[in-house]
Order: structure tokens, then C-alpha cells, then sequence
């Protein structure tokens, strides 16, 4: 075989490995551009979803910070509330505690006609207020011992009281004093003050 010859097969040789290394070539970038598009389809996939996920986030985080807004604006309303009520509360027992002597004293009789019982009483004031009895006050309390069945007196010596008084009926006694009072109807007297304050 001539050497003419021989260059024709290796010239045919590599035009042949040429255009199989092309077709090698064209069909990996091929490959690789649809390995490329499905990670971009992957990857737009995601940040779909991320921004999805942080859109609802958003929307969760807002409704419960706008949710625990609504919840501290009741809380604060409410507190102020009672504190009004508390407030018109204390100031009602102020007022009877500045009242002076003859009305203090005509509301002390009627506090004692409704607490007074069948029997022999006492009653007790503080020294404040024993010291400023008036003179018709012990008639008062006998009418009102003698209208129960049995008599009631005042006592020369006086308790640590804040207002209003003790009855003592033997070893039993009644704590009539106004904060005692006030305590013993605090649900009845908030509920009254709330409904005048915001009805």
C-alpha cells in the first residue's frame, strides 16, 4: 500500500474520531444543559416555596403580634377599670369615714338597728370615736336593744377599729366596721359602681 493510501485511512480515521468526538461533545452539553435547567426548575422550585413559607410566616407572625396588640389593649382597658371602681370604692369609705359627728353617729344607729340581735350586746368603738360620742347616742342604742328583745350598751373601752364598730353578744362577735363591710359586699359594690361607671 502506497503511502497515499495510508493518509487517506488516518485522515479518514481522524475526521471520523472528529465528528464522534463532536457528537460526544454536542450530546454531553446537551446533557449538561438539561442538568442545568432541571436544577434551575429546582432551584425557582424552592425559592417559590421559601418565599411561600416566609409569606405565610409574615402573615403568622403579624396576626399574632396584631392578636397579643388586641389582647394588651383589653388588659389595660380592664386594668384602668378596676382601678376607677377601686377607686370610687375607697372614696365612698372616705366619705363616711370624714363624715361628721351627728351624721356619723345617726349612720352608726342605723348600721347597729340592722346588726343588733335578741340578747345582751356591746358595742365597741375605736378612741377616736368614743371620744366624740354624742350624749343621745347611748339612749339610741338602748331603744334599739330594747326594740331586739334585750339591750345594748356602749363600752368605755375602745378597740382598733378604722371606723364603724364591734357588737359583742357573749363570746360572739359582729365585725361591723366599714372596712369589714366593704369587704364583706366588695363583689355587689363593684358590680353597682361598674354598672353606673360604664353602662
Amino acid at each position: 500500500m502506497d503511502m497515499t493510501g495510508l493518509d487517506k485511512i488516518i485522515e479518514k480515521i481522524g475526521l471520523d474520531a472528529k465528528n464522534a468526538g463532536a457528537e460526544v461533545q454536542a450530546k454531553a452539553d446537551e446533557h449538561c444543559a438539561e442538568i442545568l435547567s432541571n436544577a434551575q426548575a429546582e432551584c425557582d422550585k424552592i425559592d417559590a416555596q421559601a418565599q411561600s413559607d416566609a409569606d405565610a410566616l409574615r402573615a403568622d407572625i403579624l396576626a399574632r403580634g396584631e392578636s397579643g396588640a388586641q389582647m394588651q389593649r383589653k388588659n389595660r382597658i380592664l386594668t384602668a377599670k378596676q382601678e376607677m371602681i377601686h377607686g370610687v370604692i375607697e372614696s365612698a369609705k372616705n366619705k363616711l369615714l370624714g363624715l361628721d359627728g351627728i351624721d356619723y353617729f345617726v349612720l352608726l344607729g342605723k348600721l347597729a338597728e340592722k346588726y343588733a340581735q335578741p340578747g345582751d350586746g356591746v358595742m365597741y368603738l375605736s378612741a377616736a370615736d368614743l371620744a366624740r360620742v354624742p350624749a343621745y347616742f347611748r339612749g339610741t342604742l338602748a331603744d334599739i336593744g330594747a326594740k331586739k328583745g334585750g339591750s345594748l350598751t356602749l363600752s368605755d373601752e375602745s378597740r382598733d377599729l378604722n371606723g364603724g364598730f364591734v357588737l359583742a353578744y357573749g363570746g360572739i362577735e359582729e365585725n361591723c366596721t366599714f372596712e369589714a363591710m366593704f369587704e364583706e359586699n366588695k363583689e355587689r359594690l363593684q358590680d353597682v359602681v361598674r354598672e353606673k361607671l360604664f353602662s
